[in-house]
């Protein structure tokens, strides 16, 4: 019981940072108060303040207080990346943020994967593909197929910077790609879109390709949006 507590208490303190709450370099509350606001021990505050500085989201200074880590300061990424797969579900914005960051990773490489598509490449996507159409219905294998297309395009990429924030977020990508096929109607609106792509890749058509893969990542993250707001 004890455990889950401290938990609880780190994963609020946690989702208050990293949504902008208590601002980099600010003291979050003190212990005191914090023991009052979650009706909590001083001992589940300090396991929990313990956790949020390992994860190195805080840093204690003696006889001051805690403060909040600037999370956009040198040799942050990693901790940026740690601190979003020690978490369970994401803050609809941080989600959004998360997307819009990842779409611009995979236009760009997808416009230099055209360039580099060979006959081995086209056939592999389309086994890809035809295992879409037939598990229209399974989220699972419409996630993973997803993941094997963006994977590709990234390795051919041959941008160490792109392979290494995509094969990063793989855990956190598959779950919410499992998400989105459970929404209405986007395993055939996804699956329309990629089968333009692969017409586009086939031709080398650069242009198309990053066009119609844009269309297909906005799409996504308007899903996204409107399904948050129907739960909100």
């Amino acid at each position: 019981m004890g455990a889950n507590r401290v938990n609880e208490i780190f994963n609020d303190i946690k989702s208050d940072i990293l949504k902008g709450n208590y601002k980099a370099g600010t003291r979050i509350p003190s212990e005191r108060n914090l023991c009052k606001q979650y009706d909590a021990s001083r001992v589940s505050i300090r396991e929990a303040i313990g956790k949020l500085s390992q994860l190195g989201l805080v840093r204690k200074v003696p006889q001051s207080g805690t403060y909040v880590c600037d999370l956009r300061a040198e040799d942050s990424l990693n901790l940026l990346v740690q601190t979003i797969r020690s978490t369970s579900s994401l803050d609809p914005e941080m989600l959004i943020s998360l997307l819009e960051i990842l779409r611009v990773g995979a236009l760009f490489a997808v416009e230099k994967a055209t360039r580099k598509m060979t006959p081995a490449h086209i056939r592999e996507l389309k086994q890809v593909l035809d295992t879409k159409k037939t598990n229209l219905h399974d989220a699972v294998i419409l996630s993973e197929c997803d993941f094997r297309i963006h994977k590709l395009f990234a390795d051919l990429s041959e941008n160490l910077f792109v392979e290494v924030i995509f094969n990063s977020f793989k855990q956190l990508y598959i779950s919410y790609t499992i998400v989105y096929y459970s929404l209405q109607g986007t395993a055939e609106r996804t699956l329309a879109y990629h089968q333009r792509l692969l017409n586009a890749l086939e031709k080398r058509d650069v242009t198309y390709a990053v066009y119609v893969l844009e269309q297909s990542l906005i799409y996504a993250e308007c899903k996204f949006k409107d399904n948050m707001e129907d739960r909100g």
